[in-house]
């Protein structure tokens, strides 16, 4: 097993007001939903393979718990509401006394306001808002960052668009854009993950076609079947943290 050395990602407060608030950014291990942990291994909610012959469920997929688990999460840093007009207008709301803004309403997706031209996602209102900037993040020159909507997280009431940010040099707290889900009213609470940041190194990269290799996969496949479960944990999937 190889380990590699750290690296620093730093997280910065907009001001002390957002410090007060007491919800920096979190690893993204830190925030696996209760319904993915409620998930059986195998079809027919089964806890053990030959009772399902085999027919693994979600819950075995490792890149996709990976995808959830991999970086950090930017956490919802009050109470929010979201409420619908009879008109079909959307506002979000928080405590009128809270001494920062957490949320931005940009408009309806028309020429006048921005992200005219731009799909909304699909089953969101096409009103853009904005998570407020309340944390700037930083890395070192060679790395950039990800900041994208939760991973596999379809069950939150909102899309949160991707953008990549050369942090080494840009470590701004800056606004993030999302869509409130058609049809949804109610209170998104504090803590709730609103974006995933993941850094990466920069580098150039060459695509390439090369020929299949029928022969090859089939004697792969035949190892990987020898086990019940567990092969890609136990052979391939690589350590990565972030604390």
């Amino acid at each position: 097993m190889r380990f590699f050395r750290s690296k620093t990602i730093t997280f910065q407060p907009f001001d002390e007001y957002v410090e007060a608030a007491q919800s920096p950014p979190v690893s993204a291990s830190a925030c696996i939903p209760d319904w993915y942990k409620k998930l059986p291994r195998y079809v027919n909610n089964s806890d053990k393979p030959i009772k399902s012959l085999g027919r693994k469920d979600l819950k075995t997929c490792v890149p996709f718990r990976d995808a959830m688990i991999t970086g950090y999460m930017i956490l919802l840093p009050a109470d929010i509401e979201v409420c619908i007009a009879a008109d079909g207008d959307v506002d979000v709301f928080h405590n009128p006394q809270l001494t920062f803004k957490v949320v931005e309403k940009r408009g309806w997706l028309t020429l006048e306001n921005q992200g005219f031209g731009m799909p909304n996602p699909i089953g969101t209102v096409p009103i853009m808002f904005a998570w407020a900037g309340m944390w700037g993040v930083k890395t070192n020159k060679k790395d950039s960052v990800l900041i994208t909507h939760p991973f596999n997280r379809y069950d939150l009431p909102f899309i949160t668009p991707s953008g990549v940010i050369d942090s080494g040099f840009f470590g701004v707290a800056g606004n993030i854009p999302f869509f409130i889900k058609e049809g949804f009213s109610g209170v998104i609470p504090k803590g709730t993950p609103i974006a995933q940041v993941l850094p990466f190194k920069r580098e150039n990269w060459v695509s390439k076609i090369i020929k299949s290799d029928r022969k090859g996969y089939s004697l792969f496949m035949t190892l990987r079947d020898t086990y019940l479960d567990g092969f890609y944990s136990r052979f391939m999937r690589q350590p990565k943290n972030y604390k």
